[in-house]
């Protein structure tokens, strides 16, 4: 299972020379360079980080409307009788609600100016698969 359909350890040509751009704006003088790290294509963002198809990007959390309308739906499943932590692991996956698990770790842990990489689960071989 991967977190994304695209694959970030591949810029397109119109992407690479975005980003290469971008990079040159940054320069303000030889010693000091401002950061447009924000206004970097998303796949370059991705492309740039340790881990390409892990990484949580920050610019999405920006976008409220999208990030509320998925929290309203995750709520409402959640108010379900039936609910169960199989059901959730689900729901963050098929809606790739990721702000979910970023929102948990950012409550107790502070990264500083550190990625954050997501990883789905796994099967261990073809007998043994994580459950609740």
């Amino acid at each position: 299972m991967k977190l994304y359909d695209r694959d970030y350890t591949i810029l397109t040509s119109d992407e690479e020379a975005e980003f290469r751009s971008l990079k040159e704006q940054e320069v303000v003088t030889p010693k000091f360079r401002k950061s447009l790290f924000h206004k970097y294509p998303k796949a370059a963002r991705h492309y740039i980080s340790l881990l390409p198809n892990n990484y949580m990007d920050i610019v999405d959390l920006q976008d409220r409307v999208e990030l509320n309308n998925k929290l309203a739906c995750f709520q409402q499943m959640l108010e379900s009788e039936d609910v169960d932590e199989r059901s959730i692991l689900k729901f963050i996956s098929e809606h790739r609600a990721y702000f979910i698990i970023g929102s948990l770790l950012s409550k107790y842990f502070h990264f500083g100016h550190h990625a954050t990489c997501l990883f789905p689960e796994f099967q261990l071989g073809n007998s043994y698969r994580p459950t609740t």
